[in-house]
């Protein structure tokens, strides 16, 4: 899948996220594994961050609170993504012993800065 190809899928899934929600913002963010069989997805409204996992159409974890806590005690201060880089690498490096001599590294790297409530957090979630 493209560049372009995902982002039509994030806008499609902010679409629909927000559709489901009524009038409520949200903006949705998502990286796939370099196969493409797993999407992991973080989701920002007024209520906080969450994480959705899917397996190909299927949800397998649940929308779930994102778990960040801050002083204020809550994950309702995150109101939004401030910013979302995309990063992908494939590479292959030797190893001198073992059954497979030449390991392949393929990634997807989705780093976030969300923000809200005068705090920000930065963090990243590898796709591998």
């Amino acid at each position: 899948m493209g560049r372009l190809a995902a982002a039509q899928c994030r806008a499609l899934l902010a679409c629909l996220a927000a559709s489901a929600l009524g009038a409520r913002a949200v903006a949705t963010e998502c990286v796939e594994s370099p196969g493409r069989v797993l999407r992991a997805c973080v989701s920002v409204d007024a209520d906080g961050a969450y994480y959705q996992v899917f397996r190909g159409a299927r949800a397998v974890i649940a929308r779930s609170a994102l778990g960040i806590t801050f002083a204020t005690g809550s994950n309702g201060a995150v109101t939004r993504i401030e910013s979302a880089t995309l990063r992908e690498s494939d590479s292959e490096w030797q190893q001198p012993w073992g059954e497979q001599r030449v390991i392949r590294d393929s990634q997807a790297q989705l780093r976030l800065s969300l923000a809200g409530g005068g705090q920000a957090v930065r963090f990243r979630r590898l796709a591998g």
